[in-house]
């Protein structure tokens, strides 16, 4: 038998549950912890991945619009051109139907910030 420090004598075994439910509590605590870690890291890269998601949504949305004035431009141009070549007035149809730029109906500008609240950037 060996001697507590008192010098009454104990169990060999008290030494080896204390041992042993030391080690049972690392067991269960590392896990524990590395769920609570990996959870926070996940949430986090799910927070960024959104974010870019609406960046994404947002270039979309401008190269769009910078495709549409584009066309709005191009469009009368090759009309005006045609008419100057061919001097015949159909031409003209698309130039006299052309609208106002892109944009004018209460459209963000292109350079708006995609998390800013609507009508300010």
């Amino acid at each position: 038998m060996h001697r507590s420090r008192a010098g009454a004598p104990r169990e060999p075994h008290e030494e080896d549950q204390r041992a042993l439910s030391r080690r049972l509590t690392i067991a269960i605590a590392t896990p524990i912890a590395l769920l609570v870690l990996l959870g926070v890291v996940l949430g986090r890269q799910i927070l960024v991945m959104a974010d870019d998601a609406r960046w994404v949504n947002h270039t979309n949305e401008v190269l769009s619009l910078a495709n549409s004035t584009m066309l709005q431009i191009v469009d009368p141009e090759t009309s005006l051109r045609g008419y100057l070549i061919a001097g015949e007035r159909q031409f003209l149809a698309p130039l006299e139907r052309a609208d106002g730029l892109p944009g004018d109906a209460g459209r963000p500008p292109a350079g708006a910030d995609p998390r800013a609240p609507a009508g300010r950037s």
